[in-house]
């Protein structure tokens, strides 16, 4: 009786086997193409941290109520604590709370939302990170009267204490909010101070200070160093863009192996 099978030829055989080897190069392709884009993805998730005072109702004490950073008030009266307040402000520039602090100028118990650097009874917000980061902004809103402006000052520190860093607003009146950033070519902020500083000498010290909303930092960020010395940063989704076209060029190598 003849047989129902036949034998494979030798390049049937061989090309069986170049299949195998194609599926097996592709899978592992794949593999390195996924942990390549998680990789990069928990980089770029690891961006921009938000530091809102809306996140808590009016009244909630903020020192450690968000995730690698402490918040503290330095200065103030005395009688005052150095604790930092979720507090319902009208010129909130996001939501309707700002940074508040136990500063009582007028011995009123209450609490306010002035921050100032002129001498030791202004109070200053500090942010200091569990580890160092990247670029830290915060936002300054005005808060004179009319025909008054404010300026606002945020500094950054290393981890010896130094001045790394520091941004100035143009003069800000009421209600206007103008974004205070430092962004460093390697994560080295320690922490930080902001408040409002006075630079017209002819302005009276009670108006020396400003209000501080919708802080953000940096836990990690990439910089591309021209020859002109800009520090430009890259932002995290030019980092998913860049893992997405790296994904799409080994997808199309990976098609070619047959």
């Amino acid at each position: 009786m003849a047989s129902l099978s036949r034998p494979l030829d030798a390049r049937v055989l061989a090309q069986k086997g170049i299949g195998a080897m194609g599926n097996r190069i592709r899978l592992g392709g794949c593999v390195v193409a996924a942990l390549a884009l998680l990789g990069f993805g928990n980089i770029a998730g690891a961006g921009s941290v938000y530091v809102e005072p809306d996140a808590h109702p009016d009244g909630t004490v903020l020192n450690n109520a968000y995730v690698a950073v402490t918040l503290s008030t330095l200065g103030g009266y005395f009688g005052a604590d150095n604790n930092v307040y979720s507090l319902f402000d009208s010129l909130a520039s996001t939501g309707t709370r700002v940074f508040g602090n136990s500063w009582d100028g007028e011995d009123m118990g209450d609490f306010g939302g002035r921050w100032g650097f002129a001498d030791f009874f202004q109070p200053h917000l500090k942010a200091e990170f569990d580890s160092p980061v990247a670029s830290v902004s915060i936002d300054a809103i005005g808060d004179d009267p009319p025909g008054k402006v404010d300026y606002g000052r945020l500094e950054a520190f290393n981890s010896s204490g130094v001045l790394i860093g520091t941004y100035e607003t143009g003069p800000l009146a009421t209600g206007q909010v103008e974004q205070m950033t430092i962004t460093r070519p390697t994560a080295d902020i320690a922490y930080i101070l902001a408040a409002g500083r006075n630079l017209d000498p002819q302005q009276l010290p009670t108006y020396e200070t400003l209000h501080l909303d919708n802080m953000v930092y940096d836990e990690w960020a990439l910089n591309i160093q021209p020859q002109n010395g800009i520090i430009i940063p890259l932002p995290s989704a030019a980092w998913m863009g860049m893992c997405l076209l790296a994904a799409g060029a080994v997808w199309r190598r990976l098609r070619t192996v047959r």
